[in-house]
């Protein structure tokens, strides 16, 4: 601003100002903008955490009793008429799907930061367990076709029955085992489930 010290510019003055004006808005612009991206990312965030947990966790516990279906339609023997295992088969390749599927969500959550890692490390056990069972249910079911029908299967060097009664003696020890697994399945999901709802946004 020129000035011989007796003439006030109005004109000049009013070009300093608003120039002034100008570059304090340039400055301060992108600072205005990281705070309120800031404090609306932050609820944000916490809204996709709490939906993808919850998500997952009622994936998980679908996927326990999926597989309890699985053992329920594999102890029935109508199921298994001749080559007839479409239903435990195509269950048992359903929840294989599923655990993939929740496995990749879990995978994207754990990208959020610390604040999920419990949560997420608990389900990366259950899933790994899921999949383990669902894995043995399927030799399960292979046992139990051929079980109902030695006839068509029996490959060892003695007759249909005692071929039966072996196939049984490794269904009955697979299935015993599944069993005792399934308490430990359901602790770790009530496990999960309190992580869970740690995650949701505090009213």
């Amino acid at each position: 601003m020129n000035s011989d010290g007796s003439h006030f510019d109005p004109a000049k003055t009013y070009e300093l100002i608003k120039d002034t004006l100008t570059l304090t808005a340039t400055f301060l612009a992108p600072v205005a903008a990281f705070v309120l991206f800031s404090d609306w990312r932050e609820p944000h965030v916490e809204k996709i955490i709490e939906d993808g947990s919850s998500k997952i966790y009622e994936g998980i516990n679908n996927g326990i009793n999926e597989l309890l279906r699985i053992l329920f339609e594999i102890e029935d023997h109508d199921n298994f008429k001749e080559n007839n295992d479409s239903i435990p088969a195509k269950l048992i390749d359903e929840l294989s799907e599923k655990i993939e599927k929740l496995n990749i969500l879990n995978i994207h959550l754990g990208a959020r930061g610390a604040v999920v890692k419990n949560f997420t490390e608990c389900t990366a056990n259950i899933l790994k367990q899921i999949r383990g069972l669902n894995n043995e249910s399927a030799f399960l079911s292979t046992y139990q076709l051929k079980i109902q029908n030695p006839h068509v299967y029996n490959d060892l060097a003695c007759d249909d029955q005692d071929f039966a009664e072996e196939m049984q003696k490794s269904y009955d020890g697979l299935y015993s085992q599944i069993l005792r697994t399934v308490p430990e399945l359901r602790t770790l999901e009530r496990k999960l489930k309190t992580l869970c709802d740690e995650l949701k946004i505090k009213a």
